[in-house]
């Protein structure tokens, strides 16, 4: 009985070598170098008829990118931007966002971020470093 685990497992492993070898490897992405934990300031600002409030908030947030391809932002404790960037670092324009910036280099991250309408919204300018 042992003799037969023992050959069923010579066997299974042969086939997973078999099949992991075959695949291809996934080609280096740029975004690479941006992944990791950041240090986040958000200069914040709601606005509306009636008034306006000013807040800055400090966070440590993550950085990634998805298997669709786009990169998330977690600046604010439970708030995550997804959009996509180019090679050179810079936002694509999302209007559902409205946000537009770049990383400035592999350490450095800036944006600015706009939603609301009929007089009344919210404004952000973010500048993050990686730690």
């Amino acid at each position: 009985m042992k003799k037969k685990n023992v050959i069923y497992l010579l066997v299974s492993l042969n086939i997973s070598l078999f099949i992991f070898s075959g695949c291809e490897k996934t080609p280096f992405d740029f975004r690479n170098k941006y992944c990791g934990d950041w240090n986040f300031t958000t200069d914040y600002m709601y606005f509306s008829p009636d008034s306006v409030h000013d807040t800055v908030y400090k966070y440590v947030g993550k950085v990634w990118y998805d298997e669709k391809g786009k990169i998330n932002i977690e600046y604010r404790k439970d708030i995550t931007l997804e959009f996509e960037i180019n090679e050179s670092g810079e936002i694509v324009f999302d209007a559902y966002y409205i946000v537009s910036g770049s990383f400035s280099d592999k350490n450095n991250v800036s944006f600015y971020r706009q939603t609301g309408g009929h007089g009344s919204g919210v404004r952000e300018s973010v500048s993050g470093t990686k730690k």
